[in-house]
């Protein structure tokens, strides 16, 4: 074996350095008040975010709200958007919930 290289496990150091792709949900009622920081996987499908963040919304609507709003989802604040220039996730109504997925080094 090579002098430089040992057999037992490498230290936290010697790891290389990766990154894991990870959503963050905020959510905010206003645009200060943070309510709600969550971390899960990156491999969570962008759908499944899309339909969590419009039920997060949902809770804040009575029942009335959410039928009609399900009937005319156009202008609905059950509605996630994608925003084209950061790729962020999230919806119209207040409380406001956002996704975004990003990289997370290795801890």
């Amino acid at each position: 074996m090579p002098q430089n290289q040992s057999c037992g496990p490498r230290s936290h150091s010697d790891k290389p350095e990766s990154h894991d792709r990870v959503w963050i949900i905020r959510g905010y009622d206003g645009a200060e008040q943070q309510i709600l920081e969550k971390e899960i996987p990156g491999d969570v499908e962008e759908q499944t975010v899309k339909e969590m963040l419009s039920r997060l919304t949902s809770r804040d609507l009575t029942l009335e709200e959410i039928v009609e709003h399900s009937i005319s989802p156009e202008q609905s604040p059950l509605r996630v958007d994608k925003d084209p220039k950061n790729g962020h996730i999230r919806t119209n109504a207040n409380p406001h919930y956002i996704a975004m997925l990003v990289d997370r080094p290795d801890q």
